[in-house]
């Protein structure tokens, strides 16, 4: 074996979920997990109502514990106010199209990361 990196071999980058209450901002990095997910619930309270926009734009990955986590912010509010959507920020084309897959898409309004150049701002926003 001459080190290189195989496929499998490579690492991917540990998720972490950080709050910011101040900023009413979830931010989501990495490989969003079921180990990301623990970690940051431990750290938390339940409730999520404060949180008005989730960054995803630097997650690499995220399976149905991550995915759980953005349905426990959007949920209460589709239910009850449909109107108040939390941000989803810089989501992938692949986010997008995971959310669109399972039907909770409209659970979120899609927004490009501030600062973005505007470019990702039409990639993001959802066809009219």
């Amino acid at each position: 074996m001459d080190g290189t990196p195989r496929g499998h071999d490579v690492e991917r980058p540990a998720g972490r979920v950080q709050a910011l209450p101040d900023e009413r901002l979830l931010v989501l990095e990495g490989d969003v997990d079921l180990s990301a997910v623990e970690t940051f619930d431990r750290s938390t309270s339940d409730d999520l109502a404060w949180v008005r926009s989730i960054d995803v734009s630097g997650v690499s990955f995220v399976d149905t514990q991550g995915l759980g986590l953005l349905l426990r912010v959007a949920a209460p509010r589709g239910r009850d106010a449909p109107t108040d959507r939390p941000a989803l920020l810089g989501a992938s084309p692949q986010v997008q199209q995971l959310l669109e897959m399972l039907g909770v898409d409209a659970l979120f309004e899609m927004r490009a990361v501030p600062g973005d150049d505007g470019a990702a701002a039409d990639e993001l926003r959802p066809p009219a």
